[in-house]
């Protein structure tokens, strides 16, 4: 006669029964969703209970989301939350790892639940954990929740443990099928952005799988019945065939380092030129390797590029070259202008002065008035003229000068201007000079520096109003990374319409 089970040895054969059908629905679903739901609706059968769920821990690694469930009302199922802080029993199971049992939450002191879990009528909660993957934190927890108080003894617990990680190994099983799904797709999503066609090579045979843009970058619309490595390089311009199939060589893949390899090709619809870049790198998989896994380019229009970067470079330099030359011949040229005019042009100049001042010298009372007023006409020209020789010595000086920029202190500028200015003017009490301290240090020419303070300064203080003294003031600005230098006076100024003709060399606007 058959025996008759215990309700213990039923309880024991209904939970084993279960594992093996969500075992079979775990390796049949893909829909992580589908598993979750029936994963729910089994543990709710295997205890008797219609009330269950899964909660899935959220990135915050706090919050806990009901991601799937049966028994529940509408507005639970993907929206209820639970936050696991230490006083719930779900923060409890995520912090220990342990199973955490309330035979009856009306009498429970030690937690606090989630007022939905009331509001639906679970009376009993048993909480286990669904672990993570390799590395992952904890996927959420399994609750089985009743109705009516309920204890839950040693096999129930072992049960539920065995279930929470055949789970587990279903969702992380899951997760790995998304991630390469999504990398398939990132993968398609670069290859067709780069206009890259990608390939495999069986380094045995030589035989070549290859993707639809592969074939086109080879010119065919219609892809050939086979492909292998000779095939390529049947297409390979001469001279670049030998370096190409030497790179694709099986004994060149035995380190596994990647290649990176350029060529010509016809391609075989319009035999127009292309130059290609093959990447590849030997699969992994064996020792040794068995595969080569790579894409191809078509980098005609870089090529064209850098060839015509490298004719601009090198009309670049001719055109430098030259220039170079012609700025040497006007250097020469200066070196000449200014000997001509340091030395032929002051000899007479020098003779001039000297002749008109003996006439003064010696021969004044004979002159007359109106001699002696022609001689020293002639004497201050002939200064006058020394002074734009040095002026325009100066200017060609500066002209061909190299720029050698440094820290400059103002101050020290505007102290050697004012000096000079002092000793040059015949009543200094005529001139109120006013700076502003300190002036901020400025990165220029020493030199050049000092030459346009001093000018500014000197024209400041020449061009007074008659009979009036001037007033100057030297002061500084800080405008970003730059410095603004004032040099402001109360002269007779300049109109506007005459202000750009400062600017030209030698231009003056009055006497």
């Amino acid at each position: 006669m058959p025996t008759e089970l215990s309700s213990g040895q039923s309880q024991l054969l209904r939970q084993q029964t279960i594992l093996a059908q969500f075992g079979e629905l775990a390796l049949r679903s893909d829909s992580l969703d589908e598993i979750l739901t029936e994963a729910c609706r089994l543990v709710g059968e295997a205890f008797g209970t219609d009330l269950a769920k899964v909660v899935e821990l959220q990135p915050d690694g706090r919050t806990l989301r009901v991601r799937a469930g049966i028994g529940w009302e509408e507005g639970v199922v993907g929206v209820a939350t639970i936050e696991a802080k230490d006083d719930t029993s779900e923060g409890y199971a995520l912090k220990t790892g342990e199973p955490m049992i309330s035979p009856d939450i009306d009498q429970e002191t030690r937690f606090e639940y989630a007022p939905f879990l009331i509001e639906n009528g679970a009376r009993a909660v048993a909480n286990v954990i669904i672990i993570g993957g390799k590395d992952r934190p904890p996927f959420g927890i399994l609750q089985v929740d009743s109705r009516t108080p309920r204890e839950f003894d040693e096999n129930d617990i072992a049960f539920l443990r065995s279930y929470a990680n055949l789970l587990a190994a279903t969702v992380d099983r899951l997760r790995v099928i998304d991630e390469a799904k999504d990398s398939t797709a990132r993968l398609r999503l670069a290859l067709e952005a780069g206009e890259l066609g990608s390939f495999e090579m069986d380094l045995a045979t030589g035989e070549i799988t290859r993707s639809a843009r592969y074939d086109q970058i080879f010119g065919y619309a219609t892809p050939p019945s086979t492909w292998t490595r000779e095939t390529a390089l049947a297409q390979v311009l001469p001279e670049d065939r030998e370096h190409m199939a030497a790179a694709l060589r099986p004994e060149t893949m035995i380190d596994r380092s990647g290649l990176q390899v350029e060529g010509r090709i016809h391609r075989a619809d319009d035999e127009a030129l292309r130059w290609i870049e093959i990447r590849a790198r030997a699969d992994d998989a064996t020792t040794p390797p068995t595969r080569l896994v790579g894409v191809v380019a078509d980098i005609t229009d870089r090529k064209l590029a850098e060839q015509s970067l490298t004719t601009m470079n090198a009309t670049l330099e001719a055109q430098v070259a030259e220039r170079t030359v012609s700025l040497g011949e006007s250097n020469a040229q200066l070196d000449a202008f200014a000997y001509t005019v340091s030395h032929d042009l002051r000899a007479p100049l020098r003779a001039m002065e000297g002749f008109a001042r003996i006439l003064l010298d010696d021969f004044g009372p004979g002159l007359g008035q109106e001699g002696e007023r022609f001689a020293g006409r002639i004497v201050g020209a002939a200064k006058r003229m020394e002074v734009l020789i040095d002026d325009l010595l100066a200017f060609s000086r500066v002209q061909r000068s190299e720029v050698a920029l440094q820290a400059v202190d103002p101050a020290r500028a505007v102290d050697r201007a004012l000096a000079e200015l002092r000793s040059s003017v015949g009543d200094p009490a005529s001139i109120s000079l006013e700076v502003a301290t300190p002036l901020p240090l400025v990165r220029a020419d020493r030199v050049i520096f000092g030459q346009v303070i001093g000018n500014l300064i000197a024209n400041a203080a020449k061009f007074q109003q008659q009979d009036e003294a001037m007033h100057i003031v030297i002061r500084a600005e800080r405008r970003a990374d730059r410095v603004r230098i004032w040099i402001e006076d109360d002269g007779i100024g300049i109109a506007p319409e005459h202000q750009q003709r400062i600017f030209n060399v030698f231009e003056r606007l009055h006497g």
